[in-house]
C-alpha cells in the first residue's frame, strides 16, 4: 500500500476547518429539527480562537505564580517575547531578584540571601554570586520563558492531555502511515464555558477574556517538554512591537556581563584536593604550604572555571603558629589549580599540621556575540509580521511522537503553523519553518542507506518535503529527527529524488 500525505491545500483546509469538521462529526438536532453545535464544540471554537489570536502577540506581561515542585516563583511584571526572551522581577521563598532570559537560558540578579535559599551549599561563595548576575540550573528552575512565551502559553490554554481524548481516532490526517501520522479527534472536546468569559478545558485549565476577548488569567497545569508539569496562576496583559523593542534593548544591554558569570547550581568536588609542606618536616624559620585544588564538576557542560578563596593555616604542637595566609586560585572545570603561602614558625620541636577552609564560585563561560546575534534574531521574529497561522489540527497518534514534537517546537501537535496552505509541526525563533519526527523511522531504512522504497511513508514524506519547500519560499525549513539512521536515510532519499533545500538535523528525545 502506497502512503500519500494529504496534499498540501487539502491539508490547509482541513486543519484551518477543524472545528467544523468537529461540528459535522457531533451536530445533533434541536427539537425544531435545525442542526444545533454541542456546547463543548462551542466552546471549544471560542477557546480556539482566543488561543490563536494570542498566539500571534509578539509579548506578553505576567504579574502571578509558576509552581514547578515544592518551588513557588512569584512574578511581578515579567515582559517575555514571542520567542521566550524576559526581564522582570521574581520571588521565591520570600527572597526577590531580577530575572533575564536569553535564548533558553535564565540568569538572576539577587542577594546572598536570595541564592543561599536556592543553593544551601555551605562552601558558596554566596557574597561573589550576588555581585552581578547569575545563572539559573537549568535543571531545577523552569525556564519561564519557553513556558510564557505568547504562542506556548496560548497552546496549553487547550490542555489536551485532559481535554482531549488522545487514544480516540477519528479521520487520518497529514502524514498518514508513518509514526507522525494525525487523526482528528474522535470524541468531544472537553471544553465549558463559565459565564461568557470564563472557559475552563480539561477540567483543570482555567482562562479568562476582557470585553474585547483578549485573554487576561490563566489558571492551570502546563507541561513542560521532558513530561514534567508546572501550575500557572497569573494575569496576562499583551504588550506591542514598540514594548518589545525597549524589551531587547535593556537584556542586550547585559550580554557584556554574561560572558563569564557565575553558575552556582554546579558542586565540583574538591575531595581529590591535596595539602603538605614543602619539606616534612619543615626548617623553621619559614615552612612553605603547598595546596592542590581538584575540582571535579562532572555536570559541568561549557566552558568555564572556579574561583576558590582558601584560608590556610598552620599549628605547631595544636596551637597556632605564622597567622593566616589567604589566597585566590582560578581552576579550569574538572581541573586543577596549586597556590604556594610561606609562613614563619619557631624553631622548636613538635607536630606541625596545616588546614585550609575555603569558599568557592563556579564560573560558566560563553561568547557574547553569540548571545546578540540571538537576541536581534529572535527581537526580529518576536515582531515581524506572522508568515502563517497557528492552527489546531488533528494529534499524532503515537504518544512518542507527541512528546518529541513538544520537546521541538513547544507546541502540542494538535495545532501546526499553515504557511500558504501547507502545514508544519512548528517554528524555531528565528522563523525557521520545523517538522519533527519522533522515533519509529529507523524501522524503514533499505538496504542502500536510502528510506525503504516499499515502505508506506516514503513517497509521504518526498511528496510533503517538496510541497513545503515551495510553500515556504524564501524562509528555511528544518526537519528534525529524533534518530541519526532516519536522518541519514531521509536525507539520501530527498538527494536521490532531486529534493534540496531542507536542512535536516538530530535532537536526541529528552528522557
Amino acid at each position: 500500500m502506497k502512503s500519500k500525505a494529504l496534499p498540501g491545500a487539502l491539508l490547509g483546509a482541513a486543519v484551518v476547518a477543524l472545528v467544523a469538521v468537529l461540528v459535522l462529526i457531533f451536530l445533533p438536532r434541536s427539537a425544531d429539527g435545525t442542526a444545533s453545535a454541542p456546547a463543548s464544540v462551542l466552546a471549544y471554537k471560542s477557546l480556539t480562537e482566543v488561543a490563536t489570536a494570542f498566539a500571534d502577540q509578539p509579548g506578553a506581561k505576567y504579574t502571578g505564580s509558576v509552581t514547578a515542585g515544592e518551588m513557588k516563583i512569584n512574578l511581578t511584571d515579567v515582559e517575555v517575547s514571542a520567542s521566550g526572551d524576559l526581564q522582570g522581577q521574581i520571588k521565591v521563598g520570600g527572597e526577590s531578584a531580577e530575572i533575564i532570559g536569553v535564548n533558553g537560558l535564565t540568569y538572576a540578579k539577587g542577594s546572598a540571601s536570595f541564592w543561599k535559599s536556592q543553593l544551601e551549599k555551605p562552601k558558596m561563595n554566596y557574597e561573589a554570586v550576588a555581585s552581578g548576575w547569575a545563572k539559573l540550573d537549568p535543571a531545577t528552575f523552569p525556564n519561564l520563558g519557553w513556558l510564557l512565551a505568547p504562542p506556548n502559553l496560548a497552546f496549553a490554554l487547550s490542555n489536551d492531555e485532559e481535554a482531549v481524548d488522545l487514544e480516540s481516532k477519528g479521520q487520518p490526517v497529514g502524514l498518514v502511515d508513518t509514526p507522525d501520522g494525525r487523526f482528528l479527534p474522535a470524541g468531544l472536546p472537553d471544553v465549558i464555558v463559565e459565564g461568557d468569559s470564563t472557559f475552563v478545558s480539561g477540567g483543570t485549565m482555567r482562562a479568562t477574556t476582557g470585553p474585547d476577548k483578549n485573554l487576561t488569567t490563566v489558571n492551570g497545569p502546563i507541561t513542560q517538554t521532558g513530561g514534567e508539569r508546572v501550575e500557572v496562576d497569573i494575569s496576562v496583559e499583551p504588550i506591542g512591537p514598540n514594548e518589545i523593542g525597549r524589551l531587547y534593548d535593556r537584556i542586550d544591554a547585559q550580554a557584556q556581563t554574561l560572558a563569564h558569570i557565575p553558575a552556582p547550581y554546579l558542586s565540583p568536588n574538591f575531595d581529590a584536593s591535596g595539602f603538605r609542606l614543602t619539606v616534612s618536616p619543615c626548617s623553621p624559620p619559614v615552612c612553605e604550604y603547598i595546596v592542590t585544588y581538584v575540582a571535579r564538576t562532572p555536570n559541568a557542560t561549557q566552558p568555564g572555571s572556579i574561583t576558590v578563596v582558601g584560608d590556610m593555616t598552620l599549628t605547631l604542637n595544636d596551637r597556632p603558629v605564622g597567622g593566616t595566609c589567604t589566597r585566590t586560585v582560578t581552576v579550569p572545570l574538572n581541573g586543577q589549580g596549586e597556590t604556594r603561602c610561606p609562613f614563619t614558625v619557631p624553631n622548636q620541636d613538635g607536630t606541625l599540621k596545616g588546614d585550609v577552609s575555603y569558599v568557592f564560585t563556579a564560573y560558566v563561560d560563553q561568547d557574547p556575540t553569540v548571545l546578540t546575534r540571538a537576541l536581534a534574531a529572535n527581537e526580529q521574529i518576536s515582531t515581524a509580521q506572522a508568515e502563517g497561522i497557528w492552527t489546531p489540527t488533528g494529534f499524532k497518534g503515537d504518544l512518542a511522537a507527541r512528546d518529541y514534537n513538544l520537546q521541538v517546537t513547544g507546541a502540542p501537535s494538535t495545532y501546526t503553523y499553515v504557511v500558504n496552505d501547507e502545514a508544519f509541526d512548528g517554528r524555531a525563533p528565528d522563523g525557521t519553518l520545523l517538522m519533527t519526527f519522533g522515533p519509529g523511522y529507523s524501522a524503514n531504512i533499505g538496504g542502500d542507506g536510502a528510506l525503504d522504497t516499499g515502505w508506506a511513508g516514503t513517497d509521504a514524506l518526498i511528496d510533503t518535503a517538496r510541497a513545503q519547500i515551495k510553500a515556504a519560499r524564501s524562509t528555511p525549513v528544518r526537519w528534525v529527527f529524533a534518530e541519526q539512521d532516519a536522518a541519514d536515510a531521509t536525507a539520501k532519499t530527498l538527494e536521490d529524488n532531486g529534493v534540496r533545500g531542507i536542512d535536516i538535523v538530530v535532537i536526541p528525545p529528552a528522557g
